[in-house]
């Protein structure tokens, strides 16, 4: 029986190992196998402990070794009861904790400044069977508010659909993140399996470096994203500094690519950003003011929304991390060193670059030597400005589902 239950917890682990692989692996996966598995052993261990006897209660056999173990992992650190709440979750769409985080997650859905610097928590609005992540007022449907442990800390995405893995990643402005695609999540999850990400620095994670972040940690903060979601490859869509990112992705690991959006990203003339040179953190009458010369949809509560990005500026830790983020970028050497052009005839995934005809950030002519250096890649051109994803959302999405569904 032991040897039994032991290959079929092997075999679990080698399936698991296989859907990775293949790019099919996603968190339910890995969630079964730890809950089934760390019982299959831990039942394992108690057999052999009762059959050493009276012996089997000593520490001079590891059997009992073993079962201590394996018993501190499945009640001390939760594994069991854990995984039986994300199963559950995932089975049934009804989150069973999210009573537990409503309280202290309110306040700073609700725009109000988080109890304790670095709070979080999702904010999931449930409706029958579905979820919906509500930015501001401004509801997602169907979508996840998630978190993943990585080398930095706790890292938010928010995930939709269940298409091909489509990696979004947003630009430099201090109240930005995942967020900044809330009118891009729900349309394009009706053909991908959208995961707006946070960068470190950003948003609504945990823990930061006490050091500077430069471009190097930050593309690779992709591919670490990636594997902790047992990704072999994605779509990669970057807006501003995250188009920089995604572009020097692009270059410096193509096989973990399938396709490669940038829309009005960064990095191909190196000259420095007074915003970026002279940047404080913002009131919120100046946040509310950007986002009226920004969002251009008129169903957006821009009032709610500056709240909410308001509220995440209330974080003294990531102030520090930003702070870092900006010395680094700031830097013309830096800028010099981490230039895209020279890149660009080295991309070789099929690419798509996104330019908005009037931006005053990132010129048309960057667009158009983006478009001229990336061998075979195509080029689409928005009556708007800069912030493409909120000024020209529609026009955004039906160029994304038009170009990265296979």
């Amino acid at each position: 029986d032991m040897a039994t239950a032991l290959s079929q917890a092997q075999l679990l682990a080698f399936q698991i190992g296989r859907l990775k692989e293949a790019g099919k692996l996603h968190w339910s996966h890995v969630s079964m196998a730890k809950y089934s598995n760390v019982r299959v052993a831990l039942d394992i261990a108690r057999t052999c402990r009762d059959l050493l006897g009276a012996a089997g209660i000593t520490d001079d056999f590891s059997p009992l070794r073993h079962a201590l173990n394996l018993e501190t992992v499945s009640t001390y650190e939760g594994t069991q009861h854990m995984h039986q709440l994300m199963l559950g979750r995932h089975l049934t769409g009804l989150d069973a904790i999210s009573c537990r985080f409503a309280e202290r997650t309110a306040r700073i859905d609700n725009g109000a400044a988080p109890a304790q610097a670095g709070q979080r928590g999702p904010r999931l609005a449930q409706r029958g069977d579905t979820m919906t992540v509500t930015i501001g007022t401004h509801e997602i449907p169907n979508a996840e508010e998630r978190y993943v442990e990585l080398n930095h800390g706790t890292t938010r995405y928010i995930e939709a659909g269940s298409g091909y893995p489509t990696i979004l990643v947003h630009g430099v402005g201090y109240t930005g993140g995942a967020h900044n695609w809330l009118l891009n999540i729900g349309p394009l999850s009706s053909k991908l399996r959208v995961l707006a990400v946070d960068c470190p620095a950003w948003g609504k994670g945990e823990g930061q470096l006490g050091q500077e972040y430069s471009f190097a940690y930050l593309v690779d903060f992709i591919r670490e994203f990636q594997d902790a979601l047992g990704l072999e490859k994605t779509n990669l869509v970057g807006h501003s500094m995250g188009g920089w990112l995604a572009s020097l992705f692009g270059y410096e690991s193509p096989n973990r690519l399938n396709k490669l959006v940038l829309v009005a990203s960064g990095g191909a003339m190196p000259r420095q950003l007074q915003t970026m040179v002279e940047f404080t953190p913002p009131a919120r009458e100046k946040v509310l003011d950007g986002l009226k010369h920004t969002v251009k949809d008129a169903s957006v509560d821009l009032e709610a929304l500056a709240d909410y990005n308001f509220a995440l500026t209330d974080n003294p830790a990531r102030l520090a991390a930003y702070r870092n983020v900006l010395t680094h970028m700031n830097n013309m050497e830096t800028r010099e060193r981490y230039n895209t052009v020279r890149r660009f005839g080295h991309i070789d995934v099929p690419t798509l670059v996104v330019w908005g005809r009037n931006d005053q950030t990132n010129a048309l002519e960057m667009g158009e030597m983006t478009h001229r250096g990336i061998p075979g890649s195509k080029m689409v051109v928005f009556d708007c400005g800069h912030f493409i994803p909120t000024e020209a959302p529609d026009e955004l999405n039906a160029a994304l589902l038009d170009f990265l569904p296979d």
